[in-house]
């Protein structure tokens, strides 16, 4: 489900705020500028690789991130990028940017599942 910037400004008014949190509007100006985004804990996951190597990649300046706040987010567009990486050294990668989409609605239906379920 896809959502506008108008929806997601009026999240937090139909929980009963007034008006948006500053992190909450820091998040949604990153998404509306660099598209979706993961914590580096979810690019690793999602690339299959470890949290460890994701932080390695980002202070190497190998994959992209983007501040928000005081997180560092990796735009989903960043990782498709460096899995399409051309790797002259090494085996091939587990995961190609076409098989990143499907990795990401496997775990969303396994989610809706286990929510069916309970």
């Amino acid at each position: 489900m896809d959502f506008t910037a108008e929806q997601f400004e009026m999240f937090p008014v139909l929980c009963g705020q007034t008006k948006p949190k500053s992190k909450f509007r820091q998040w949604l100006d990153a998404t509306d500028k660099h598209g979706p985004l993961l914590t580096p804990v979810l690019a690793a996951a999602a690339a299959a690789l470890s949290r460890q190597r994701i932080h390695t990649l980002i202070n190497e300046g190998r994959l992209a991130t983007v501040e928000v706040g005081e997180h560092r987010m990796v735009p989903v567009a960043a990782l498709e990028l460096f899995l399409a990486e051309d790797r002259p050294n090494g085996a091939p990668r587990k995961n190609s940017p076409s098989s990143l989409s499907q990795t990401f609605t496997a775990v969303y239906d396994r989610q809706a599942e286990r929510l069916a379920a309970e």
